[in-house]
């Protein structure tokens, strides 16, 4: 499956482009030069005013305009405009498709400039599951990348599919249901998450009281309504916290790593960095830890962030 090209950085720079000042054409971003990417004899450089790279392929390019600032997308080899530069955005380009944006409403186009999902929603991202979540009116469905409507657009909240569900909200009601909208498992929570590994995180009052929960596939608590924040299961462990306190919790319910810290961060090959606030200052130290709650060596890269930050 092809990467997913356009980034969060990418993202926030291309929108950084498409609002900043056409005074500010000396930035090192205008007009970058392609000339190791592409191999056409067009001159780049005099047809787009500003170019990014996405990989070996393509690149997201930028033309201004008295309509303002247009985005296209183009093959690095040949020049040609896969995607044409007509649109005020390009938010993703997964899989030879593309989701644009003209005058706040969203769409699907592929590398042929066909318009697979039309211009007319407010709302629109590719998943990990590989749908595509689309809103109209504040309401949610979903679709596939071959443009059909696979979950109708009626949900105030919906998940993405995982082992065979899908999480949604209906009038402030969770539950969730196969690829066919049948209910299978229906809850009397206000909001429900992704299963994982048999396990889901849910909020019973989102109103009043929004502890979290962890559920099975029978809807049977395996932990009550006591955490303040919970996060996905990795490595068998799950970030929770309580009370402004941070620990790690197993798939039993068990506490396997005391609520102590003020943050924490989710463990990746063993080890996972954590923070503790100094008491009576407005400062803290960074360290790492293993899965048993041991203090050890951060990889490089955590070292790296902490003495930046």
């Amino acid at each position: 499956m092809q990467k997913l090209l356009l980034n969060s950085a990418i993202l926030g720079l291309s929108l950084l482009i498409t609002n900043m000042s056409l005074a500010s054409a000396d930035m090192a971003v205008s007009k970058v030069s392609l000339q190791q990417h592409i191999s056409s004899q067009q001159n780049i450089n005099d047809k787009y005013d500003w170019v990014i790279p996405l990989s070996e392929e393509v690149s997201l390019v930028f033309v201004r305009s008295e309509l303002g600032v247009k985005q296209g997308i183009i093959n690095n080899t040949t020049g040609k405009e896969i995607i044409p530069i007509i649109y005020d955005r390009i938010h993703d380009y997964y899989n030879g498709v593309a989701i644009v944006e003209i005058d706040k409403k969203y769409g699907l186009v592929d590398n042929n400039a066909n318009q697979i999902i039309p211009l007319i929603y407010d709302y629109m991202k590719f998943q990990k599951d590989g749908t595509i979540k689309v809103g109209l009116d504040n309401k949610y469905g979903l679709f596939n990348q071959q443009g059909e409507q696979i979950i109708s657009i009626k949900y105030d909240h919906i998940g993405m599919f995982s082992e065979g569900l899908l999480a949604v909200t209906l009038n402030g009601h969770a539950k969730y249901i196969d690829n066919h909208e049948n209910i299978i498992l229906d809850t009397d929570y206000d909001y429900a998450h992704n299963f994982q590994d048999g396990l889901a995180w849910v909020i019973k009052d989102l109103a009043t009281n929004q502890k979290f929960a962890l559920i099975n596939k029978k809807g049977n608590l395996v932990v009550p309504f006591i955490y303040d924040s919970a996060r996905d299961f990795s490595e068998g462990l799950a970030e929770v916290c309580a009370e402004k306190k941070c620990g790690y919790i197993n798939r039993q319910g068990k506490v396997i790593i005391a609520l102590q810290y003020d943050s924490v961060s989710t463990f990746e090959n063993g080890i996972a960095k954590v923070y503790i606030n100094e008491p009576n200052t407005n400062y803290g130290h960074h360290f790492c830890i293993d899965t048993t709650g041991k203090r050890t060596d951060c990889p490089i890269e955590e070292i790296a962030e902490a003495v930046a930050n």
